[in-house]
């Protein structure tokens, strides 16, 4: 399984531009798969992949890996039936764990028959015949609350460059006691605030500019190094002036498992 995060491979499934779909397929920028954005099936994978996407344990994503034929038994006669499922993604844990993930909403659970039973039949054939795990999220465990309000936080402001910003903070840090607070790293922390600029015909000319005083850099720098692992920052709160800064539980020399 794990060749699919190096080699080409057939997509299992393809969602079309200018289609009809039954759900709400969107666009996904991304760093951790092979293209720079993915089309996702449904809302629910979007929200999925921000969790994966601010995830340091995960390192690679491979969307939508081969579809996997397999056998059930049908009727007491003991006569098979061959089914089908294409997954959403394949997930690569910098162990070298790899797990394969459909993203099914509980409504759609519940109106399967036998889904239960599917779930541990497609468990037992990736651990069985690829070495890999199989799982199944839906809104239960994607969207808890504010979890993933804090983590779509992380993943909007990893796309800012303010290099020198991510640097004084990550310096402050290391100079500071932690646990702490972000308000408190806040106050140890001076950056002053961008400056919007309008320059004229010549580019040494200004002809405008303004403060841009609402744009926290400390707070955008704090999300980046959650976002890449080197901090912990309290998810079970909505991010505020109090949220516990810490240094991870998680060491990747130690791995995750």
């Amino acid at each position: 399984m794990k060749h699919i995060f190096t080699e080409p491979y057939t997509p299992g499934r393809e969602i079309k531009d200018r289609a009809r779909h039954a759900t709400l397929p969107g666009v996904f920028p991304t760093r951790k798969a092979v293209t720079p954005w993915v089309r996702t099936r449904l809302p629910l994978m979007m929200d999925g992949l921000v969790h994966l996407e601010t995830d340091p344990r995960v390192i690679s994503i491979a969307v939508y890996p081969p579809k996997l034929r397999y056998s059930v038994w049908h009727d007491l006669r003991s006569r098979s039936k061959i089914r089908e499922v294409s997954p959403d993604v394949a997930i690569l844990e910098d162990d070298g764990y790899v797990t394969v993930v459909e993203y099914v909403p509980v409504a759609i659970q519940d109106e399967r028959k036998g889904f239960a039973e599917r779930v541990e039949t497609l468990k037992h054939i990736y651990a069985e015949e690829y070495g890999c795990a199989y799982a199944v999220h839906s809104e239960l465990s994607i969207r808890i609350e504010p979890r993933l309000t804090n983590l779509r936080r992380q993943y909007e402001h990893s796309f800012v460059d303010d290099r020198p910003a991510l640097e004084t903070v990550r310096d402050a840090l290391y100079r500071m006691t932690l646990p702490t607070t972000i308000g408190d790293i806040r106050t140890h922390v001076d950056l002053a605030p961008p400056t919007y600029l309008v320059l004229g015909h010549d580019s040494d000319e200004v002809r405008y500019s303004r403060r841009l005083d609402t744009i926290d850099r400390v707070f955008t720098a704090l999300m980046q190094l959650a976002h890449v692992g080197e901090i912990e920052i309290d998810l079970s709160r909505q991010y505020h002036d109090g949220s516990a800064v810490r240094w991870p539980r998680y060491r990747k020399s130690e791995g995750a498992r």
